[in-house]
Protein backbone atom coordinates (compact mmCIF):
# COMPACT_ATOMS: atom_id res chain seq x y z
CA UNK A 1 0.00 0.00 0.00
CA UNK A 2 1.47 3.32 -1.05
CA UNK A 3 1.15 6.47 1.10
CA UNK A 4 -0.90 8.05 -1.69
CA UNK A 5 -3.37 5.13 -1.66
CA UNK A 6 -3.85 5.37 2.11
CA UNK A 7 -4.14 9.16 2.01
CA UNK A 8 -6.84 9.06 -0.68
CA UNK A 9 -8.96 6.58 1.28
CA UNK A 10 -8.40 8.31 4.62
CA UNK A 11 -9.26 11.71 3.14
CA UNK A 12 -12.56 10.39 1.79
CA UNK A 13 -13.44 8.73 5.10
CA UNK A 14 -12.62 11.80 7.22
CA UNK A 15 -14.51 14.08 4.83
CA UNK A 16 -17.69 12.05 5.15
CA UNK A 17 -17.42 10.87 8.76
CA UNK A 18 -16.36 14.24 10.15
CA UNK A 19 -15.55 14.88 13.80
CA UNK A 20 -11.78 14.69 13.17
CA UNK A 21 -11.75 10.91 12.83
CA UNK A 22 -8.73 9.15 11.38
CA UNK A 23 -8.15 5.57 10.39
CA UNK A 24 -7.24 3.25 13.25
CA UNK A 25 -4.47 0.63 12.87
CA UNK A 26 -7.16 -1.99 12.25
CA UNK A 27 -8.73 0.19 9.53
CA UNK A 28 -5.31 0.75 7.97
CA UNK A 29 -4.82 -3.04 7.88
CA UNK A 30 -8.17 -3.35 6.13
CA UNK A 31 -7.12 -0.73 3.55
CA UNK A 32 -3.77 -2.48 3.10
CA UNK A 33 -5.65 -5.69 2.31
CA UNK A 34 -7.62 -3.96 -0.44
CA UNK A 35 -4.44 -2.43 -1.82
CA UNK A 36 -2.67 -5.80 -1.86
CA UNK A 37 -5.69 -7.30 -3.61
CA UNK A 38 -5.15 -4.78 -6.40
CA UNK A 39 -8.35 -2.86 -5.70
CA UNK A 40 -8.01 0.73 -6.99
CA UNK A 41 -8.32 3.42 -4.34
CA UNK A 42 -11.08 5.02 -6.42
CA UNK A 43 -13.23 1.89 -5.94
CA UNK A 44 -12.78 2.06 -2.16
CA UNK A 45 -13.58 5.78 -2.15
CA UNK A 46 -16.72 5.12 -4.20
CA UNK A 47 -17.81 2.62 -1.57
CA UNK A 48 -17.25 5.15 1.21
CA UNK A 49 -19.32 7.74 -0.66
CA UNK A 50 -22.09 5.19 -1.19
CA UNK A 51 -22.14 4.27 2.52
CA UNK A 52 -22.59 7.90 3.58
CA UNK A 53 -25.09 8.77 0.84
CA UNK A 54 -28.11 8.51 3.13
CA UNK A 55 -29.89 10.95 5.44
CA UNK A 56 -29.78 8.83 8.61
CA UNK A 57 -26.08 8.04 8.99
CA UNK A 58 -25.42 6.95 12.60
CA UNK A 59 -22.43 7.98 14.72
CA UNK A 60 -19.52 6.39 12.88
CA UNK A 61 -16.54 5.08 14.83
CA UNK A 62 -14.48 3.48 12.06
CA UNK A 63 -14.20 2.34 8.48
CA UNK A 64 -16.10 -0.82 9.32
CA UNK A 65 -19.32 1.15 8.86
CA UNK A 66 -18.54 1.63 5.17
CA UNK A 67 -17.08 -1.85 4.62
CA UNK A 68 -20.31 -3.47 3.27
CA UNK A 69 -20.74 -0.71 0.67
CA UNK A 70 -17.04 -0.90 -0.23
CA UNK A 71 -17.24 -4.68 -0.69
CA UNK A 72 -20.29 -4.19 -2.91
CA UNK A 73 -18.30 -1.79 -5.10
CA UNK A 74 -15.35 -4.18 -5.15
CA UNK A 75 -17.53 -7.05 -6.35
CA UNK A 76 -18.93 -4.90 -9.15
CA UNK A 77 -15.42 -3.84 -10.14
CA UNK A 78 -14.15 -7.45 -10.05
CA UNK A 79 -17.07 -8.56 -12.21
CA UNK A 80 -16.12 -5.94 -14.76
CA UNK A 81 -12.50 -7.12 -14.65
CA UNK A 82 -13.57 -10.70 -15.41
CA UNK A 83 -15.33 -9.46 -18.52
CA UNK A 84 -12.21 -7.64 -19.63
CA UNK A 85 -10.03 -10.70 -19.03
CA UNK A 86 -12.17 -12.69 -21.41
CA UNK A 87 -11.46 -10.11 -24.07
CA UNK A 88 -7.76 -9.61 -23.48
CA UNK A 89 -4.67 -11.33 -22.09
CA UNK A 90 -3.32 -8.03 -20.75
CA UNK A 91 -4.21 -8.67 -17.05
CA UNK A 92 -2.08 -11.85 -17.08
CA UNK A 93 0.79 -9.92 -18.59
CA UNK A 94 0.35 -7.18 -16.01
CA UNK A 95 0.45 -9.70 -13.15
CA UNK A 96 3.61 -11.30 -14.54
CA UNK A 97 5.25 -7.88 -14.85
CA UNK A 98 4.19 -6.96 -11.29
CA UNK A 99 5.72 -10.17 -9.92
CA UNK A 100 8.91 -9.50 -11.88
CA UNK A 101 9.12 -5.99 -10.41
CA UNK A 102 8.56 -7.27 -6.88
CA UNK A 103 11.31 -9.88 -7.23
CA UNK A 104 13.67 -7.16 -8.45
CA UNK A 105 12.67 -4.88 -5.56
CA UNK A 106 13.44 -7.57 -2.96
CA UNK A 107 16.73 -8.39 -4.70
CA UNK A 108 17.74 -4.72 -4.55
CA UNK A 109 16.85 -4.50 -0.84
CA UNK A 110 18.86 -7.67 -0.18
CA UNK A 111 21.99 -6.14 -1.71
CA UNK A 112 21.85 -3.39 0.92
CA UNK A 113 20.94 -5.60 3.90
CA UNK A 114 22.74 -7.84 6.36
CA UNK A 115 22.00 -9.87 9.47
CA UNK A 116 18.37 -10.59 10.29
CA UNK A 117 17.08 -8.37 7.49
CA UNK A 118 19.07 -10.28 4.88
CA UNK A 119 17.74 -13.59 6.19
CA UNK A 120 14.14 -12.40 5.90
CA UNK A 121 14.72 -10.91 2.43
CA UNK A 122 16.17 -14.18 1.18
CA UNK A 123 13.04 -15.98 2.37
CA UNK A 124 10.89 -13.34 0.71
CA UNK A 125 12.80 -13.66 -2.55
CA UNK A 126 12.42 -17.45 -2.62
CA UNK A 127 8.69 -17.24 -1.81
CA UNK A 128 7.99 -14.62 -4.50
CA UNK A 129 10.11 -16.43 -7.10
CA UNK A 130 8.19 -19.63 -6.37
CA UNK A 131 4.89 -17.75 -6.62
CA UNK A 132 5.97 -16.27 -9.96
CA UNK A 133 6.80 -19.76 -11.24
CA UNK A 134 3.42 -21.13 -10.17
CA UNK A 135 1.62 -18.21 -11.80
CA UNK A 136 3.54 -18.68 -15.05
CA UNK A 137 2.66 -22.39 -15.01
CA UNK A 138 -1.02 -21.65 -14.38
CA UNK A 139 -1.04 -23.49 -11.03
CA UNK A 140 -1.61 -20.41 -8.82
CA UNK A 141 -5.19 -19.11 -9.24
CA UNK A 142 -4.94 -16.23 -6.77
CA UNK A 143 -1.40 -14.79 -6.53
CA UNK A 144 -2.54 -11.69 -4.64
CA UNK A 145 -4.06 -13.73 -1.81
CA UNK A 146 -1.07 -16.08 -1.82
CA UNK A 147 1.36 -13.16 -1.55
CA UNK A 148 -0.62 -11.58 1.31
CA UNK A 149 -0.66 -14.85 3.28
CA UNK A 150 3.03 -15.43 2.53
CA UNK A 151 4.00 -12.01 3.86
CA UNK A 152 2.05 -12.54 7.09
CA UNK A 153 3.75 -15.91 7.61
CA UNK A 154 7.25 -14.61 6.88
CA UNK A 155 6.86 -11.61 9.18
CA UNK A 156 5.56 -13.83 11.99
CA UNK A 157 8.58 -16.11 11.50
CA UNK A 158 10.96 -13.14 11.37
CA UNK A 159 9.59 -11.71 14.59
CA UNK A 160 10.17 -15.03 16.30
CA UNK A 161 13.74 -15.23 14.98
CA UNK A 162 15.08 -11.79 15.94
CA UNK A 163 17.23 -11.55 19.04
CA UNK A 164 15.34 -11.30 22.37
CA UNK A 165 16.40 -7.70 23.06
CA UNK A 166 15.19 -6.50 19.65
CA UNK A 167 11.90 -8.34 19.98
CA UNK A 168 11.36 -6.95 23.48
CA UNK A 169 11.93 -3.43 22.18
CA UNK A 170 9.46 -3.93 19.33
CA UNK A 171 6.84 -5.42 21.64
CA UNK A 172 7.22 -2.58 24.13
CA UNK A 173 6.77 -0.04 21.31
CA UNK A 174 3.64 -1.80 20.09
CA UNK A 175 2.22 -2.16 23.60
CA UNK A 176 2.58 1.59 24.14
CA UNK A 177 0.86 2.33 20.84
CA UNK A 178 -1.90 -0.18 21.49
CA UNK A 179 -2.65 1.31 24.91
CA UNK A 180 -3.56 4.54 23.13
CA UNK A 181 -6.56 2.90 21.45
CA UNK A 182 -9.89 2.05 23.04
CA UNK A 183 -10.19 -1.56 21.92
CA UNK A 184 -12.32 -3.84 24.07
CA UNK A 185 -12.85 -6.74 21.68
CA UNK A 186 -10.15 -9.43 22.06
CA UNK A 187 -10.14 -10.42 18.38
CA UNK A 188 -9.87 -6.80 17.23
CA UNK A 189 -7.03 -6.22 19.68
CA UNK A 190 -5.21 -9.35 18.44
CA UNK A 191 -5.49 -8.29 14.78
CA UNK A 192 -4.40 -4.74 15.55
CA UNK A 193 -1.44 -5.92 17.63
CA UNK A 194 -0.27 -8.22 14.85
CA UNK A 195 -0.47 -5.41 12.29
CA UNK A 196 1.47 -3.05 14.56
CA UNK A 197 4.14 -5.70 15.23
CA UNK A 198 4.60 -6.26 11.51
CA UNK A 199 4.83 -2.51 10.82
CA UNK A 200 7.41 -2.06 13.58
CA UNK A 201 9.44 -5.04 12.36
CA UNK A 202 9.47 -3.67 8.79
CA UNK A 203 10.73 -0.32 10.05
CA UNK A 204 13.39 -1.89 12.26
CA UNK A 205 14.75 -4.20 9.56
CA UNK A 206 14.09 -1.93 6.58
CA UNK A 207 11.86 -4.49 4.85
CA UNK A 208 9.77 -3.57 1.80
CA UNK A 209 6.02 -4.22 1.85
CA UNK A 210 5.11 -7.06 -0.51
CA UNK A 211 2.69 -5.24 -2.80
CA UNK A 212 1.79 -6.03 -6.40
CA UNK A 213 1.40 -2.84 -8.40
CA UNK A 214 -0.59 -3.74 -11.48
Amino acid sequence: MTPAYLAEVERAFVQHAGRGLFLSPMDRQRVAGWARAGIPAAVVVAGIEQAFDRPDVPRVRGLGYAAPAIEERIKAWQHAQIGRRRESAEPSQAMQAALDRLVAQVEAAGRQADGAALTVLRSMWRAIADLRTRWSAGSEPDPIKALFETELRLLDEALGAVDPATRAGIEDEVATTLDGFSIHDDETRRITRRALLHDALRRHLGLPALELRL
